[in-house]
């Protein structure tokens, strides 16, 4: 009921009522000084915990050399996330109104590591003094933490999110990079223009098979802002017990036959050699190599062969020679990306110059094969066989290259190189299309070798079955007859 101003009278003279006070919301104090503030936020943040030195550094580079871009690669329990954690905290308060982007594979994945257990919200610490001091609200729907300043740091899924254009970020935090939308990387890492001194720092550990993970440490480590840092999981000094544990795990995987694993996951190594796997490591050699190695057989013995396969996205073309049943020596390629945008009659005249060249260094015509599933390359360009449909390449054709391969049967020119990067990234549960997709060079080997395969069968000699009356029939005294094996037809009647 709103109120009415009434007059009360006292000792025979009218008052005047004043209206009641309204008691005002409380407010949290607005920020007078914001060097103040910073000064006092970082009091508190470098009391939060004992970095090693790994973590140091990797701050030092970003807040002290303000590198734009910073690449931390270590192993396990290496304190990465932890590192991003205290990133995202100091640049949202070092500045008012800052935005970080917290960036992980999948929102559902950064839920589950960073935010359920409140280690975002609290600074990745167990109490909430942190959280209390800085953080204005929480919005769980988002997945924001708004700090009192007016910067805010968001959890985001690279997979999911619908794309990463359009945003202004201040920084830029990738956990699990190797595992990251490679799309959404480049579209939010153009974003980075929008601001002076905008900054990116990626973490990770490096991944089972090639990727852009490579790539970006590549860029980082050659950019005039950039810093790379590589750390074991030996490296995390502030866990006493951590040592003990991964010695432990390093018998155990050895044990097992996966040391690539623990390279990989504990000491952060690049590689690529794991159980996985379908074919072993290609090892080539210079073109004047495999030409003087050809050359040990007769000129009339080599048989060229031009093995092309045609795909949705790209065109392949392997050249080899040929030695029936004793080597093959893959000599050069050619890649068409993008097929969709040119027709068959103008890729083939630029394999023309190649093609001469191999036919002349060889003393049989030229064998012209081709697997086009939609079949329409051979009613451009004449002159090529399909391949046998009667034996799938896509089933058969890859453990005989596997063979070949580990019987050094065939040799492979440094022409060919990009094919070495396939055999390493294959692994067991690629689909065929995934296969067809992504491994033009494999896909090509394995549809040649599928048609020729050059080495000879193994012959097993079957073992007699043992007769004990052998011995007397060679001194030629006079033994029973050999008995027949049993049948359905006869047995023994």
């Amino acid at each position: 009921m709103a109120w009415q101003k009434q007059t009360k009278f006292k000792n025979g003279k009218a008052e005047k009522e004043e209206p009641p006070k309204i008691k005002q919301k409380e407010e949290k104090p607005k920020i007078k000084d914001d060097d103040v503030y910073y000064r006092k936020f970082l009091e508190d943040w470098e009391a939060c915990r004992d970095r090693h030195l790994g973590q140091a550094e990797v701050l030092q580079a970003v807040f002290e050399e303000k590198c734009q871009y910073v690449f931390y690669r270590a192993g396990r329990k290496g304190a990465k996330t932890t590192t991003g954690i205290d990133v995202a905290w100091r640049r949202a308060n070092a500045a008012p109104n800052s935005v970080v982007y917290f960036c992980y594979p999948t929102i559902a994945q950064g839920i589950e590591v960073i935010w359920e257990e409140r280690r975002l919200q609290t600074c990745d610490q167990k109490d909430e003094s942190m959280f209390e001091k800085y953080v204005e609200k929480v919005d769980d729907s988002r997945h924001i933490v708004r700090f009192v300043n007016g910067s805010f740091v968001k959890l985001i899924g690279t997979w999911t999110e619908a794309r990463g254009r359009g945003t202004q970020p201040d920084c830029l935090i990738f956990d699990e990079f190797q595992d990251c939308n490679p799309d959404y990387i480049e579209a939010m890492d153009a974003n980075l223009a929008a601001k002076e001194n905008a900054q990116c720092v990626i973490m990770g550990t490096p991944p089972k098979k090639r990727n852009h993970y490579e790539e970006w440490y590549d860029r980082v480590a050659s950019h005039p802002r950039g810093k790379v840092f590589h750390y074991t999981s030996y490296d995390n000094t502030r866990l006493p017990h951590l040592k003990e544990w991964l010695d432990s795990k390093k018998a155990e995987l050895i044990r097992a036959g996966k040391e690539d694993v623990w390279l990989r996951e504990y000491m952060a190594e690049l590689c690529y050699s794991s159980s996985d796997r379908i074919l072993p490591d290609a090892e080539f050699e210079e073109k004047e190599a495999i030409d003087q190695k050809a050359r040990l057989f007769a000129h009339g013995d080599r048989i060229p062969i031009l093995a092309i396969s045609v795909h949705q996205n790209y065109l392949c073309a392997i050249l080899a020679v040929l030695i029936p049943r004793k080597m093959m020596f893959v000599m050069d390629h050619m890649v068409f990306p993008q097929v969709w945008n040119r027709a068959f009659s103008e890729m083939y005249p630029e394999l023309a110059e190649k093609v001469k060249v191999l036919q002349d260094y060889c003393g049989k015509k030229i064998r012209n094969i081709v697997w086009d599933e939609s079949e329409s390359f051979v009613d451009v360009i004449s002159g090529f066989t399909k391949c046998r449909k009667d034996i799938k390449w896509q089933d058969r054709g890859i453990p005989l290259l596997r063979e070949l391969m580990i019987k050094k049967k065939i040799s492979f020119s440094r022409e060919v190189a990009d094919f070495g990067l396939e055999c390493q990234n294959m692994l067991i549960e690629e689909t065929p299309k995934d296969v067809q997709k992504n491994y033009p060079h494999v896909c090509t080997m394995a549809m040649m070798v599928n048609e020729y395969f050059c080495q000879e069968k193994i012959s097993i000699h079957q073992v007699k079955p043992f007769d004990k009356f052998d011995a007397f029939r060679e001194m030629g005294i006079p033994c029973p007859p050999k008995s027949r094996g049993k049948s359905l037809f006869k047995f023994g009647f």
